[in-house]
């Protein structure tokens, strides 16, 4: 028998994912972070990760801990992210 158990990532646990770009003296930057969660926004849609600076969308985050499991993230969109970053990077270098 298969149970679903909805997962979400928690204020303490660890997460791995892609930042958004932004511009590093002038050449577009993508970071992939890896470290604890220090923030969550109210709609559980954006995390920030210890250290870093860098909120990042929840669609963005490959994998996270829970209770010291490492889990995928179903909403990772590889896919989506790559059109995002297409998109943010061609507006990043117009406005420069």
């Amino acid at each position: 028998m298969f149970i679903p158990v909805q997962v979400e990532p928690d204020v303490g646990e660890l997460a791995a994912g892609y930042s958004l770009p932004y511009l590093n003296g002038g050449s577009p930057q993508i970071d992939f972070v890896r470290g604890l969660i220090e923030k969550i926004d109210s709609e559980k849609k954006e995390l920030k990760i210890a250290d870093t600076g860098h909120w990042i969308p929840f669609h963005r985050v490959m994998a996270f801990s829970f209770g010291g499991i490492e889990l995928a993230n179903t909403e990772y969109d590889d896919q989506k992210r790559w059109n995002e970053d297409k998109r943010i990077i061609d507006q990043l270098l117009r406005r420069r």
